[in-house]
C-alpha cells in the first residue's frame, strides 16, 4: 500500500478544507516546504500536492512558487500534483516544473476526445481524480454536482486509458471519520487499473483494512487532516507497509 501524505496549498499556505468548502479552512503552515521535508523523513517516497486556488478558481499554477519549493525541499520523493489542469500544455508544465504524475478531473470527464489524447501522450504521468458524493460526481474541485455515477465514470476513464485512479469520498474528506471501503471495494472490483482511496483516511488501522480488502489493484491511500491532528501516525504506517 503506498502512503500519500496530502500537501494542500491556498495562498502559498499549507492547509487543509472540511469537505473541500474554502470558508472552513485551517493553515497549518505558511512555508508548506517544511511539511515536505517532515514527510519524508518520516519515510514517505510520494506527496499528494493539490494547488485549491487553481481548483477552485480554475486557475492552474496559482501556487506554482510553493509547489517548487516543496520539490526542491524533497528531491528523494515522488510527487503527484493537482488542482485546475485543464490541457495537455499544463501537463507539460507541471512534469517540466518536477512533478512525477500529474492528477486531472473535470477536463477529463467532460470530454472523452481530450481525455483519450491525453492519456494516450502521457500514460502513467496522468492520474485521474473522480471525487464522489452519494454516489455520483462532483466536478470543478467539488462545487458543481453531476448525474454521473462514480463507478461509472471510473469504468469511462479505464477504457478511455486512464493507467490510476484517485477515487474520493467528499463527504468523509477532512472529517476524521474513516474511509468509504464499500465504495473502494467496488471499484477495485469493477477495475484493473491501480485505485487510489482518499477521503476519511484517518488512522493507521485505515489502511490496515484497506489492505484487508486483499484488492491488488487498490494502490494506497492520500491521508490529508489526519497526518496535522497527530491522528495519523506516518512513520508506524510506513514501518507497516514499506515504501
Amino acid at each position: 500500500m503506498n502512503l500519500y501524505p496530502a500537501i494542500d496549498l491556498m495562498d502559498g499556505k499549507c492547509v487543509r478544507l472540511t469537505q473541500g468548502k474554502r470558508e472552513l479552512c485551517t493553515v497549518y503552515s505558511d512555508k508548506p516546504e517544511q511539511m515536505a521535508i517532515r514527510w519524508a523523513r518520516e519515510g514517505a517516497k510520494w506527496l499528494h500536492v493539490i494547488d485549491l486556488d487553481a481548483a477552485l478558481d480554475q486557475k492552474c499554477f496559482s501556487n506554482l512558487e510553493a509547489a517548487k519549493a516543496i520539490f526542491e525541499a524533497s528531491p528523494g520523493i515522488r510527487t503527484q500534483v493537482g488542482g485546475g489542469v485543464r490541457s495537455a500544455a499544463d501537463v507539460k508544465r507541471w512534469l517540466d516544473e518536477g512533478a512525477s504524475r500529474v492528477i486531472v478531473g473535470t477536463s477529463v470527464l467532460e470530454s472523452r476526445d481530450f481525455a483519450k489524447g491525453l492519456f494516450s501522450e502521457f500514460a502513467e504521468a496522468v492520474a485521474v481524480s473522480i471525487d464522489s458524493k452519494g454516489g455520483k460526481v462532483a466536478l470543478r474541485g467539488w462545487t458543481d454536482e453531476s448525474e454521473i455515477e462514480t463507478i461509472e465514470a471510473c469504468l469511462r476513464m479505464r477504457d478511455d486509458g486512464a493507467k490510476l485512479i484517485i477515487l474520493t469520498d467528499i463527504v468523509r474528506d477532512g472529517m476524521l471519520t474513516e474511509p468509504n471501503f464499500d465504495m473502494m471495494s467496488q471499484a477495485a472490483d469493477a477495475l484493473e487499473i491501480p485505485v487510489v482511496c482518499a477521503g476519511g483516511v484517518s488512522l493507521v488501522e485505515h489502511v490496515e483494512r484497506l489492505a484487508s480488502l486483499e484488492k491488488s489493484n487498490l494502490d494506497g491511500a492520500v491521508i490529508g487532516r489526519a497526518l496535522y491532528t497527530g491522528d495519523f501516525d506516518l512513520k508506524a504506517a510506513v514501518e507497516r507497509f514499506p515504501q
